[in-house]
């Protein structure tokens, strides 16, 4: 059985005629175009049909009543809908099939009531039996057993192996097909999870689906579940929007997630997960309101990581926790991900935007599945590290766009916007606290640490100042960013000697000169003067340096810093 939207309902008498009008849906539930949307029905699983084929108690109009501009083909379209009413009658011995059928033909020969004035060819119907309308005919016990066997004929005697279902642990036939799955992302409309097109995937000498047996009864189940989290627009039997149980991380990967009970955190999770500011709000406050007590909440809660490729479904992860830990590991991860941004603000940016930031020219098609899926799963798993493929993707795109300019966004140009920073600060925060990096390494902060000694923080912060210094005395074209932001991150005593040599000279071209020179020799000073300038930087500590370049950049930027104060000051004398 499956959900659908239908918008007419018709009730027929005992008698074997339609009783009243057509139920129709409320106006309010009326959409663009004058279609009906319709209330949601629980109706018998349709074929997805091509040419003409009847589906069994929910059909169109050329089909129930054989009306349509192509009398002919609604004549025959008709016959089919008829053909399978009268199979189920004689199979199951139902009343309320057998007078559907009574209905119908005396419909054909005297159609009252009148079809409603914006039915057309593609409009549905289902249908109640008198004293009984809070279900649908389909719903009753023998036309649900009779379609149960309808779709699933018992071949357990053409088959001489026993398997036990994957999902149930019972006794089964394997399911032929599986059910497609609609709207996994990059999978197109409609995607198996499960499938064994090509023998190459075969073994053990088992046929197709055998390598996986699953009972048709799991399989429907299953994808009747995840079609429901796929859906952003699922609406219950009234037409009510539900809360997404969705979240998109790439184009091609999204998160489904859900518990056995209703909860706030999971209504929540996916405006949580898009840094939706109000709900975010809830979750760092409901320790101390009372209001919504989400840290609190023991039942299970599971997550699953889903993306498409070559016209599959493909799981990538599998979570199992409770709502309380989800909770608590969330907020971890935004504590994780605090950094300052323009204008001194730390509001969170939405999961999918941080991945962004690691691919290429910045687009969502180019996030690797396997690293979205895997972020997630750290997130969830607040004893995970964060993967080691996030700070190597982020370096390298740092080094690929140290060129990067964007005018109206000065912040923001070079090679390390906040999204970026922020995914390195979260890396490294989680890796220091899993004791993961050299016992020194500085615990990074969400803005800028004068005080903080390391090496490689205050080499960032120095290339930053250098960099702005250049920018305030020349208003080059080029910066030293362009040609050594690479090697300053990496091989430092291959550039900084040179590049502090060079900046003598603007410090007596700006205006603010004696306010840069001034950071630059605090900042020099807070080296080791055996070696201040490392041959080399470790990954972890060229993500250092990108932190402490990104903080002095984000402190240079700011609405009024000194400089900018220093500058209108010498400019009116």
């Amino acid at each position: 059985m499956i959900w659908k939207e239908v918008p007419y309902r018709v009730v027929i008498g005992r008698n074997g005629r339609i009783l009243g009008d057509f139920i129709e849906t409320p106006p309010e539930q009326m959409i663009n175009r004058g279609r009906r949307r319709g209330k949601r029905a629980r109706i018998p699983k349709q074929s997805g049909r091509t040419g003409d084929t009847a589906e069994f108690l929910c059909d169109k109009t050329e089909y129930v009543f054989g009306v349509g501009p192509d009398r002919e083909r609604a004549s025959l379209r008709h016959k089919l809908f008829m053909d399978k009413l009268e199979q189920c009658v004689r199979d199951s011995g139902d009343e309320a099939v057998a007078k559907l059928i009574e209905a119908l033909l005396e419909y054909e020969r005297n159609p009252v009531p009148a079809l409603p004035e914006d039915v057309d060819t593609e409009t549905f119907f289902v249908f109640q039996f008198e004293g009984e309308l809070d279900t649908l005919i389909s719903d009753r016990p023998q036309v649900r057993e009779y379609w149960h066997r309808q779709r699933h004929p018992d071949t357990a005697a053409s088959s001489s192996k026993e398997f036990t279902c994957l999902i149930t642990g019972k006794p089964c036939v394997p399911v032929g097909r599986h059910p497609p799955v609609r709207r996994v992302p990059g999978g197109g409309p409609s995607t198996p999870l499960v499938s064994f097109d090509d023998a190459v995937f075969e073994s053990y000498r088992l046929s197709k689906n055998e390598n996986a047996p699953i009972s048709s009864d799991a399989a429907e189940a299953y994808v009747a579940g995840l079609n429901r989290l796929l859906d952003r627009e699922y609406r219950d039997a009234d037409g009510n929007r539900q809360p997404s149980r969705r979240v998109d991380l790439s184009r091609d990967t999204a998160v489904v997630f859900w518990s056995r009970e209703g909860s706030d955190l999971v209504d929540l999770f996916a405006e949580v997960m898009d840094a939706s500011p109000e709900a975010v709000r809830v979750l760092f406050e409901s320790p101390y309101t009372g209001r919504r007590p989400v840290l609190d909440d023991p039942q299970a809660f599971y997550a699953a990581v889903i993306s498409g490729a070559k016209g599959r479904a493909v799981l990538r992860q599998w979570m199992e926790t409770t709502v309380a830990d989800a909770a608590r590991s969330v907020r971890r991860y935004f504590d994780d991900i605090a950094i300052v941004q323009p204008g001194g603000d730390i509001r969170p940016q939405p999961l999918r935007h941080l991945l962004r930031s690691t691919a290429a020219f910045g687009e969502t098609d180019n996030i690797p599945p396997h690293l979205a899926a895997d972020v997630f799963a750290a997130i969830l798993r607040e004893t995970t590290p964060y993967p080691h493929a996030l700070l190597d993707a982020s370096v390298r795109r740092m080094r690929a766009e140290q060129s990067r300019r964007d005018p109206k966004a000065p912040w923001r140009s070079g090679p390390v916007p906040p999204e970026r920073a922020a995914l390195i600060k979260a890396y490294l925060s989680r890796a220091r606290c899993l004791s993961q990096l050299a016992p020194n390494f500085p615990e990074v902060t969400m803005s800028l640490d004068e005080k903080c000694s390391n090496v490689p923080y205050r080499l960032g912060r120095l290339f930053a100042v250098l960099e702005r210094l250049q920018e305030v005395a020349v208003r080059p074209s080029a910066t030293i960013r362009d040609r050594f932001f690479g090697a300053a991150s990496s091989n430092p005593v291959t550039v900084f000697q040179r590049l502090i040599r060079g900046a003598q000279p603007h410090v007596s071209k700006a205006d603010a000169g004696p306010y840069f020179d001034k950071m630059i020799g605090e900042i020099i000073d807070g080296l080791p003067s055996a070696n201040p300038f490392p041959a080399t930087l470790t990954l972890q500590e060229q993500g250092l340096f990108a932190v402490g370049y990104y903080h002095q950049r984000q402190a240079l930027f700011m609405k009024k810093t000194a400089s900018d104060k220093l500058a209108s000051t010498t400019s009116k004398q």
